[in-house]
């Protein structure tokens, strides 16, 4: 009892000793990061430490003691006091290891924040209502939802160092330009196409368009265009990184999206809310709680496989292998048996 007790207190003063120094080095990394400079070293180093002190955080938050650890110590006023002002509020939404996005984000975000103010998730609801009460659209599928900043920046970093050069984005229901936009300050693209189906909101996208324009940023490399379209129809299969919030689709729709992700060239992206593509050509690399306007999703990270034509006649259909899966359980095992586990990028690379 006494040496569980003693190992216990070792225990809470190393998490102690960590927390300190895992706050003073994102002290040191904040005006690095404030530069983002994504396709530098240095910065991306900075990026890669900001990410681990996440990870660190949530690991605390697994266990009691860690949460008593965080609650005790000070750190959580610390981690608060390190996000940028202007990142401040959208940040308090998401769970509390997201903190350093409002570091990594801050530059791209205070754009972002720019050109939609005034265009929240409330106004393009309203906007999408209409439109479809106009239009006679009633199917679920056109319900609006939208992506907040912070968490889908996270998901274009991810697959970015896997990124072709000239890549081009498509954001399948693109709404008011949200993801569009948001995936141009954050990467650059050579082209960011949104596919929607209702002229108003593409007229409200292709203003904030021009608005970003006015802003001159030089963060802002990419083409940026607006297609009136449905997204079964129009032609998406150029896309290295294809964005779908899929919520709302049914059985049908949902198949005939995966029928047309199968054209994507391999190596491409395909993310997805909710559901997982209906192809074998597919593999989900990498799965985890998202957030959006109206609340928690499972975002899915698809990857075309890089495979012969006649294996890939073979995989037609059926269902993406659930390579998330397999590599969560492997790091599960090797954190049980305390062994160091390989990282995303790591694991990416391989694949």
């Amino acid at each position: 009892m006494f040496l569980n007790l003693k190992l216990l207190s070792i225990c809470i003063l190393t998490m102690a000793t960590n927390l300190e120094v895992m706050v003073a080095e994102l002290k040191r990394l904040g005006p690095r990061l404030r530069d983002y400079e994504p396709a530098d070293e240095s910065w991306q180093l900075a990026e890669k430490k900001a990410l681990e002190a996440r990870d660190q955080v949530e690991s605390l938050l697994q266990s009691p003691e860690g949460v008593a650890q965080l609650r005790g110590s000070g750190a959580l006023n610390d981690m608060k006091l390190l996000v940028p002002d202007v990142t401040r509020e959208d940040i308090a939404e998401l769970k509390v290891s997201d903190f350093v996005l409002g570091m990594i984000f801050e530059k791209p975000f205070a754009i972002f924040e720019r050109v939609y103010r005034g265009f929240g998730a409330e106004y393009g609801k309203e906007l999408s209502t209409e439109a479809r009460k106009s239009s006679n659209l009633i199917k679920s599928s056109y319900v609006y939802g939208e992506i907040l900043f912070f968490p889908f920046a996270d998901v274009i970093r991810w697959v970015a160092p896997s990124l072709p050069e000239f890549s081009i984005f498509y954001d399948l229901g693109s709404g008011t330009g949200k993801a569009v936009l948001a995936a141009s300050l954050v990467h650059p693209f050579d082209q960011a196409i949104g596919i929607e189906l209702l002229e108003p909101l593409v007229h409200c996208a292709e203003k904030r368009k021009v608005a970003l324009e006015k802003l001159k940023s030089p963060l802002v490399k990419t083409d940026i265009d607006f297609i009136t379209g449905s997204l079964l129809t129009t032609k998406w299969e150029d896309g290295d990184v294809v964005f779908c919030h899929g919520t709302c689709f049914n059985d049908k729709e949902w198949t005939q999206i995966s029928l047309a992700a199968e054209k994507l060239k391999q190596g491409a992206f395909f993310i997805s809310t909710t559901h997982v593509l209906r192809t074998g050509l597919f593999e989900v690399v990498k799965s985890f709680n998202f957030t959006m306007s109206w609340g928690t999703a499972t975002v899915y990270i698809h990857r075309r496989r890089k495979i012969g034509r006649w294996a890939a006649q073979m995989l037609r259909g059926g269902h993406s292998t659930r390579t998330d899966l397999l590599q969560q359980q492997s790091q599960n095992q090797q954190k049980e048996e305390g062994q160091e586990t390989p990282s995303d990028a790591t694991v990416l690379k391989e694949q």
